[in-house]
C-alpha cells in the first residue's frame, strides 16, 4: 500500500433484530491515531433471510464520500458469510475505478521477498527461505489486482512473478492453488518483447519444483535469450538439463556461467554436480574446492565435496567436511542425512541411528524425507528408505531429489518397480 495513502476499516457487525442496522464508524481520535487518509464505514441489514452491507469509503479530514458499495447474500451460513462478504467488498474496492484514480491498490515491494532469492535458496537450502506465506499471497493478491488496470506496467508483472515463485519454491503444495496465476504470468513474460531474465529464473525454478521439466525449461531458455551473460538463468538452466540428461547441454551452460561470473559458488557448485553425474569424482571435489573458497557455507558444494571424498574412497575426509558443515549449518537436514549415511556406511550404526531420531523429530519444521531416506539406504533398510522417498516426492523436495538417478547411493534401488515409479511420478525420462 502506498505510504502516503492509508486507509482505516472500521469493524461491521450485523443488527441483533432482523430490522434493526447498525452503523460502525471509527471515532475521530482512533482515525487520527492510526493516521488514515481514509475511513471505511458500514452498515448491515437482515431482513427476508437476506443479509445486506452498505459499505462507504470517507475522507477522514471532512467526511467526504469517496466510495461506496453494497453487496446481498443468503443469511444461509452465517460462520462464513462475514468472509464472504468481506472479499466481495475488498474485490469490489480494488478492481473498481477508484483503484485507478488513486494510488492505495499501487503495489510496494515488501520486505519478505527481495530480488535474487533464486541464488540465495539454491546456494543455502530451501528451509532459509521460509518467511509468513500469507503475507507474500496477500502482496500477489494486491499485485494481481493492480496489474487488472494496469496491465502493462512491467515492474508490477516481476514482481508478481517472484511473489509467485517463492510461494511455490518454499511451499509447493500451494503449486495447485497457484497454477492458473503462474500460467498467465508465464504468458505474459513470455510474451514481452525485453522481458526480465530473472523473474524468468524464478518462474523457471518455480516450475522445476512442479516437475514441470519443459515447461521449465521453455521459460529458463527464454531468460538466457533475454541477459546471455546471467550467470542464474545458465545455473537453473543446467539445473534442469541435469535432471532430463541432457549433461552435455548442462556443462556447457554451467562452464558458460562460471565464465560470466566467476564470484558465483553456486555456479562452480553445480558445474561440480555435472562431474559428479559423471562419476568423475576428483573434478567434482575440486570444483566444490573452488565453490568452498568463494563462499564457505555455500551448501551444495559442501555436500558435493563430502560425496566426492566418500565416492572417491576417501570416508575419513568426507565425515570431516560433513561434521564441519553441521557445526555452522545447525540442522540442515541434507548435511544431517548425508553424515547419517556415511556413519552407517562406515559401521557406526549408533552415530546413524541417533541423526535418525534427530531427523525423525522434526522440531518446528516438518520430517525431511529425503535425508530420512538417506540414512535407512546407509543402515540397509531399502524398504524405509522407499517409504520417506515417496513421501518426498509428494512434497516435491526439489534439491533432495536432483541426483535420485544418479548418485552412487541409489544404484540398489534402481531395477526395483518403485524406484521407476518415484522416476514417473517426477515426469522425468526413464534413462538419463
Amino acid at each position: 500500500m502506498n505510504p502516503g495513502l492509508r486507509l482505516f476499516t472500521a469493524q461491521v457487525s450485523s443488527p441483533a433484530s432482523p430490522q434493526a442496522s447498525t452503523s460502525a464508524s471509527a471515532p475521530a481520535n482512533t482515525a487520527t491515531r492510526t493516521e488514515a487518509t481514509l475511513l471505511m464505514r458500514g452498515e448491515v441489514r437482515a431482513a427476508d433471510g437476506q443479509m445486506r452491507a452498505l459499505v462507504h469509503l470517507v475522507q477522514q479530514h471532512d467526511g467526504q464520500l469517496v466510495w461506496s458499495h453494497a453487496c446481498q447474500h443468503p443469511a444461509t451460513n452465517e460462520v462464513d458469510l462475514p468472509r464472504r462478504m468481506a472479499q466481495e467488498i475488498g474485490r469490489a474496492l480494488m478492481t473498481g475505478p477508484l483503484a485507478r484514480r488513486t494510488p492505495f491498490n499501487r503495489p510496494v515491494a515488501s520486505a519478505p521477498v527481495r530480488p535474487g532469492f533464486v541464488r540465495r535458496i539454491l546456494s543455502s537450502g530451501f528451509e532459509s527461505a521460509k518467511v509468513d506465506l500469507e503475507t507474500v499471497r496477500r502482496e500477489a493478491r494486491r499485485v494481481e489486482c493492480w496489474l487488472l488496470h494496469n496491465p502493462h506496467d512491467a515492474a508490477a508483472h516481476r514482481r508478481l512473478a517472484m511473489l509467485l515463485a517463492w510461494c511455490v519454491c518454499v511451499a509447493p503444495t500451494t503449486s495447485s492453488e497457484l497454477a492458473p496465476l503462474l500460467r498467465r504470468c508465464s504468458r505474459e513474460l513470455l510474451s514481452q518483447a525485453d522481458p526480465p531474465a530473472d523473474a524468468l529464473v524464478e518462474l523457471g525454478l518455480a516450475a522445476m519444483v512442479d516437475f514441470d521439466w519443459y515447461g521449465a525449461q521453455e521459460l529458463l531458455d527464454a531468460a538466457v535469450a533475454a541477459d546471455p551473460a546471467c550467470s542464474d538463468a545458465r545455473v537453473v538452466r543446467g539445473l534442469c538439463g541435469l535432471h532430463l540428461g541432457h549433461a552435455a547441454a548442462a556443462l556447457e551452460d554451467l562452464e558458460l556461467a562460471c565464465k560470466v561470473d566467476p564470484k558465483s559458488a553456486l555456479a562452480f557448485a553445480t558445474l561440480g554436480l555435472v562431474h559428479f553425474q559423471q562419476h568423475r569424482f576428483a573434478q567434482a571435489a575440486s570444483a566444490a574446492r573452488h565453490a568452498l573458497a568463494l563462499d564457505a557455507h555455500c551448501e551444495p558444494a559442501t555436500v558435493l565435496l563430502a560425496d566426492s571424498e566418500l565416492c572417491g574412497g576417501e570416508m575419513d575426509e568426507g565425515i570431516v567436511v560433513l561434521q564441519r558443515a553441521r557445526a555452522w549449518s545447525g540442522r540442515r537436514p541434507v548435511i544431517l542425512g548425508r553424515l547419517g549415511h556415511t556413519y552407517a556406511v562406515t559401521g557406526r550404526k549408533h552415530l546413524a541411528q541417533a541423526l535418525l531420531r534427530e531427523l525423525q523429530c522434526g522440531g518446528d519444521s516438518a520430517p525431511a524425507h529425503a535425508a530420512i531416506a538417506d540414512i535407512y539406504l546407509g543402515l540397509g533398510d531399502a524398504d524405509a528408505a522407499f517409504v520417506q522417498l515417496a513421501h518426498a516426492v509428494n512434497q516435491r523436495v526439489l534439491p533432495d531429489l536432483l541426483l535420485l538417478r544418479s548418485a552412487p547411493r541409489y544404484d540398489g534401488l534402481r531395477r526395483d518397480a518403485r524406484y521407476l515409479a518415484l522416476i514417473d511420478q517426477m515426469s522425468l525420462p526413464a534413462a538419463a
